[in-house]
């Protein structure tokens, strides 16, 4: 064909535009059978639910796309003989072009001939007029339908007789629960490996009392003032730390009763557990948290439908009491919020087999859990050093006061119990109930009674102290103010006295709930109950 250019040029021309009006009308039938069952499809699914509501208008303008893709797949290019067909049809040649296809494999001497007719009609002939392109009414059909399917996806009802369409909102709004609940694990998770929960006390509380210890033992009894200071800013941040865990504590220490809705067996457990946790201890929770684990795995390898469901069954009561156990019980919100997002986990895996993704995230659930119970017997415990470590600064204090506080004396102490049992034994020598001390710890704001009398006896101490008295002379001058007092008679003692009595009777009775709402240590419960004690002793005393 090389030796007929022009012939060969208009043949090539031809072939494209048959090959684009071709594809151009099989994608606008397949364009319009897609947008019928578009349309089908989406009057399926809204009027009775049973499909996935995926008809949006993106996706249908996706049609006509679809559809010439298809088409250019399908497709091949017409051949040189079948565009000389189409020009010697247009043209009336008596297929001369189609002739000129064959030469190339064809022996004679006309050859030349056909070739230089070909040649002389090629310039004459037009290929679009040859293969026109009737494209408009084509594109109208398609918009139309392509409209009607937008109008229909954006204002046609959605109706749900069977529930299908609520049931997936549903399971979306749970996997989108699911996945948030997942997150929110992985970075509690994070957040608890910071720590180290299997040590005795947190990171914080342990620096405090190591500050403590290693202050104590450079204790020397002539600088009472100096040491009156230390320990003073020790009570302040240390009463600080024992408020904060106090207030985080305080549905654990109350030992409220267990949730009537428990039973015998599963109250008792509570009970214990709740006594171990105030202990700081976490052993037999920690079992439960295993067993629990090993019927996760269990439940994963079940095939039996019945026993896996009243396997998940139980494993969902166990679940609620512990929740119930976390959030009533021991007012843990990060605890039951663990085992809560277990329980998600597990409802959502009980109508199928629990996936592998599920399984794991139930596990991550329920460890998370076990840390949340590490964290709080750790919390216990921290209560606890923190309760013994202001009990040895009252004593110390009092100590210091009698000049009698030495830190060489504690050099082989090591805990709060050693400093504690040393210094009652101090006290004992000296003379004191230690068991009944009259001294009772401030806020760790002030000073105590025997700082206050250091710095009497020491006129180099400066205070926050300011003389306002007036700098005028006396002078003689009205009487404007003038009081005039009445002894009490015999008569009137007694009535006075059984008013007294009455009162201090009245606050002996509410100074449990005063201890509580205060937040007084329990190492000074006792002490300040025998105060009021002594009151009565005293009313007693005088009336005699």
């Amino acid at each position: 064909m090389s030796e007929f250019p022009r012939s060969g040029s208009l043949l090539r021309r031809v072939g494209q535009r048959l090959h684009a009006a071709r594809i151009g009308r099989v994608a606008y039938r397949a364009c319009l059978a897609l947008a019928g069952a578009f349309a089908v499809l989406l009057l399926v699914s809204r009027l009775t639910g049973l499909l996935p509501d995926w008809f949006s208008p993106p996706a249908i303008l996706m049609l006509p796309l679809l559809a010439l893709l298809g088409a250019v797949a399908v497709l091949r290019r017409p051949s040189s003989a079948d565009a000389a067909r189409r020009v010697d049809t247009y043209e009336g040649t008596k297929d001369l072009f189609l002739t000129l296809t064959m030469l190339d494999n064809a022996a004679g001497e006309y050859k030349p001939l056909v070739g230089r007719d070909a040649e002389a009609k090629a310039p004459g002939i037009e290929p679009t007029a040859v293969v026109p392109w009737h494209w408009s009414r084509r594109v109208a059909h398609v918009a139309i339908a392509l409209g009607l399917l937008v109008v229909g996806s954006l204002f046609l009802p959605a109706l749900d007789p069977f529930g299908k369409v609520a049931a997936a909102k549903e399971e979306t709004i749970l996997q989108e629960e699911l996945a948030k609940s997942r997150k929110a694990t992985e970075v509690r998770k994070s957040e608890l490996a910071k720590s180290d929960l299997d040590a005795e006390t947190s990171e914080d509380v342990e620096k405090s009392l190591e500050d403590l210890m290693s202050d104590l033992k450079r204790m020397e009894p002539q600088n009472r003032q100096e040491n009156a200071r230390v320990l003073g800013a020790h009570q302040k941040a240390l009463g600080n730390k024992w408020r904060m865990g106090a207030e985080q504590l305080k549905q654990l220490l109350s030992r409220k009763p267990m949730a009537q809705r428990f039973g015998a067996t599963t109250r008792s457990k509570a009970r214990k557990w709740a006594d171990d946790l105030r202990k700081g201890s976490t052993d037999e929770l920690e079992e439960e948290m295993n067993d629990l684990q090993q019927e996760i795995e269990n439940i994963a390898q079940m095939d039996d439908p019945l026993k896996r469901t009243e396997a998940m069954r139980r494993l969902m009561k166990k679940l609620d009491d512990l929740k119930d156990f976390a959030s009533e019980d021991v007012n843990s919100k990060p605890l039951a919020a663990a085992l809560e997002r277990a329980m998600k986990e597990l409802e959502a895996a009980k109508s199928e087999n629990m996936s592998k993704e599920q399984m794991q995230a139930l596990s991550e659930a329920v460890k998370l859990a076990e840390l949340e119970l590490k964290r709080l017997a750790q919390s216990a415990r921290d209560l606890q050093e923190l309760e013994k470590a202001l009990e040895v600064m009252q004593m110390a204090k009092r100590l210091n006061n009698d000049e009698e506080l030495d830190g060489e004396m504690a050099e082989g102490a090591e805990s709060m119990e050693d400093y504690s049992e040393l210094y009652a034994e101090m006290m004992a020598e000296l003379g004191y109930d230690v068991a009944a001390m009259e001294g009772m710890p401030g806020d760790g704001e002030g000073l105590g009674a025997g700082e206050i009398e250091a710095m009497a006896d020491d006129d180099s101490v400066e205070t926050g102290f300011e003389d306002e008295t007036s700098k005028s002379a006396i002078k003689k001058g009205k009487i404007l103010l003038s009081l005039k007092t009445k002894g009490v008679s015999e008569d009137e003692n007694e009535d006075l006295e059984l008013q007294y009595n009455a009162i201090v009777s009245d606050l002996r009775q509410s100074v449990s709930e005063v201890i509580d709402q205060e937040q007084i240590p329990p190492g000074y419960h006792e002490g300040i109950k025998k105060y009021f004690d002594s009151l009565d002793r005293t009313a007693s005393d005088g009336g005699e």
